[in-house]
């Protein structure tokens, strides 16, 4: 549904104050900025609920309203409604007060990133995500209507894996908007990490040089994290460059050197970051399982979901398959895999029946079934987990009940979990066992969704 951009401004006016309480509007990238006479006037929680909103809050003396990258075009019916003077977009943080370094500063600043990052891209992921979704319904797995050596099981097929296939040139862009880069070389990268000669040199096992540098081979289709860290280092080496290169040059020599200096750190250190991290995450998290036992258990649970959607459990898949071949079994990770689905199922059940407008209504409901029905987990994580840090909470919790009952009941993984409401059966003869640890995942992150809420203040509300 299209936004009606002169109704959210309105909206938002009368929500501060009216026009006569606004002394200067000004936007940035993804804010509309005002300047009020009376900030008392501001009725924060009530500006979050418009529809359109992704959250509002003062900066100093000044109120900020997140909207995202319509931000523009609010802004323009903002000036039109209250006559104000247009002003050109000012850069995302120039006014930003120093912070001080606190762990929860951190938290925050990386939420708001990968916020910023992927909301533009929720369209994508569910649209790719509904598409995948009927492909498992009617296919083979489920229901069998549609052969697999039809025309339309192959069409369904590389439509619904487009979106996440080419992930990283989506990244690419609105990591670029994001940090401010030039939103090109963003995408530009993204199609670096892709290249079918790069795959090739992956998956030929060589040994690779980038300018005498050494590459660690990595694969990088449907991955999150490094974009996400190749356009917010790339971003602050464009604008080294705008700096030191004369203006009469910047048009070319800019884009090139901001490239050809990004791609070693990208392909020998911010690529691989994933790979990297996630072997010595699989080594630590196998340890605390085999000195913990159920304990350790519940804490591969907890950070299931986030190993998932960084990308690094492409590090667990050798230990799950020695353990497959050597005890007929997995004890850790294939069990904490499992819950977790069904705490992701419970996130988009509670987003669903929680959200205040019917715009996050539809959300919920098309990551419920997508997630239950296809398997396809991207657009919970991505469309609300990460969207909302009492999503993140709520779903670490329940998945550390779960993995931890499924560790004192000793629930062993016999096959990978499908990822749809079907994930129990990964559990094999020990279905009742995993059948106990997933209803216990579903039902603590459900509760606490339902009497906690999701949303939170730099959110929509939920």
């Amino acid at each position: 549904m299209a936004k009606n951009y002169r109704e959210i401004a309105e909206q938002i006016l009368s929500h501060v104050g009216g026009t006569e309480n606004v002394k200067f509007a000004a936007n940035c990238m993804t804010r509309l900025r005002l300047t009020l006479k009376d900030n008392s006037l501001a009725e924060i929680d009530e500006v979050k609920k418009i529809n359109g909103v992704l959250g509002a809050q003062f900066s100093g003396d000044q109120f900020q309203i997140i909207i995202g990258q319509d931000v523009p075009k609010v802004y323009d019916e903002v000036c039109n409604i209250g006559g104000f003077a247009k002003q050109a977009a000012i850069e995302e943080n120039l006014d930003a007060p120093k912070k001080k370094l606190t762990a929860k500063g951190v938290f925050d600043s990386i939420m708001d990133a990968i916020t910023g990052v992927m909301t533009p891209l929720i369209p994508i992921i569910m649209t790719t995500a509904m598409i995948r979704m009927v492909v498992s319904v009617l296919g083979p797995d489920m229901l069998n209507v549609i052969s697999p050596e039809s025309d339309l099981y192959t069409l369904l097929t590389f439509l619904g894996d487009a979106g996440f296939y080419f992930f990283p040139v989506l990244i690419g862009y609105s990591g670029a908007r994001k940090f401010n880069l030039t939103p090109v070389l963003g995408i530009l990268m993204g199609g670096v990490l892709l290249h079918p000669t790069l795959i090739e040199i992956v998956n030929s096992g060589v040994p690779f040089r980038v300018f005498g540098i050494p590459m660690t081979a990595a694969s990088y289709a449907s991955s999150f994290l490094p974009m996400l860290l190749i356009t917010w280092v790339m971003s602050y080496i464009e604008r080294f460059f705008k700096k030191v290169i004369p203006t009469v040059l910047t048009t070319i020599f800019v884009p090139l050197c901001t490239f050809v200096v990004t791609v070693p750190i990208a392909l020998c250190v911010l690529g691989p970051i994933g790979t990297v991290l996630g072997g010595y995450l699989a080594s630590a998290l196998m340890w605390v399982h085999d000195v913990l036992g159920p304990l350790g258990m519940g804490l591969i649970g907890a950070v299931w979901l986030l190993v998932v959607a960084t990308g690094m459990h492409m590090a667990f898949a050798a230990p799950i398959l020695t353990a497959f071949s050597t005890l007929g079994y997995d004890p850790t990770v294939v069990p904490a895999n499992a819950v977790s689905q069904y705490t992701s199922m419970a996130i988009a059940l509670a987003f669903m029946l929680k959200a205040s407008n019917a715009e996050n209504r539809s959300i919920g409901a098309s990551c419920l079934v997508s997630q239950a029905l296809g398997g396809v987990g991207e657009p919970t994580i991505f469309g609300i987990i990460f969207r909302y840090k009492k999503a993140i909470y709520w779903s670490m919790v329940g998945s550390f009940c779960g993995a931890f009952v499924a560790g004192i009941l000793g629930a062993k993984g016999y096959s990978f979990a499908s990822g749809n409401i079907l994930s129990v059966l990964a559990y094999g003869p020990d279905v009742v066992k995993g059948a106990i640890s997933c209803i216990a995942s579903f039902g603590v992150t459900l509760a606490l969704a339902l009497i906690f809420g999701i949303e939170d203040k730099a959110s929509t509300n939920a």
